[in-house]
């Protein structure tokens, strides 16, 4: 070998010409080599979460033994295991989803439930919120104006006031639209 001699994967490429392995075949072994490192680098992401998925369920084991232990002295306490709770759950799912679908099988109009959703349920949602509104304002004048610091005879408090009479009537107006609207259900 010469000084000009350049060395690659285990192989040496003159720079005369001459190469033991021909430049296809290089480039090959470089993918392939390539190839090995990801897969390489697959197995131990692979190999990662099944070791940490083990580690849970080890870790899962020792904290039920240690939650037994612990009820261990109370006798009132009956043991229970993480499988059955975990059955236990699955169960119930199963019991909630098969009521799902019995209530699926029941003669109800779908139109019904469209329309309540859209047209009852905002109206509905409104009327809380400014409900709300009118209730907080007339609780904000009513501690302002047994405050020592505020004169009750304010003309910002009476302002306050008579916009929660102004939300009352909207409050009666939103139920009295809610109300026919309602009625268009239970007539059918």
């Amino acid at each position: 070998m010469n000084s000009d001699s350049i060395s690659m994967n285990n192989s040496i490429v003159e720079p005369s010409g001459e190469n033991p392995i021909n430049e296809s075949s290089n480039i090959n072994l470089q993918s392939k080599h390539l190839d090995d490192k990801a897969e390489s680098k697959d197995a131990k992401a692979s190999n990662q979460s099944i070791c940490n998925i083990i580690s849970d369920i080890e870790n899962s084991k020792k904290i039920n033994d240690i939650l037994i232990k612990g009820k261990a002295d109370d006798e009132n306490c009956p043991q229970v295991s993480i499988n059955d709770t975990i059955n236990q759950t699955a169960d119930t799912l199963k019991n909630i989803n098969s009521i799902k679908d019995e209530l699926c099988k029941l003669p109800l109009n779908p139109c019904e439930l469209e329309y309540i959703n859209n047209s009852v349920f905002p109206l509905v949602n409104t009327l809380y919120l400014v409900s709300t509104a009118s209730l907080n304002l007339s609780t904000s004048v009513n501690y302002l104006t047994l405050s020592s610091i505020v004169h009750p005879k304010r003309s910002e408090l009476k302002d306050t006031i008579s916009l929660i009479y102004d939300i009352n009537e909207e409050c009666e107006e939103l139920f009295r639209v809610i109300k026919k609207r309602l009625s268009i259900v239970l007539k059918d």
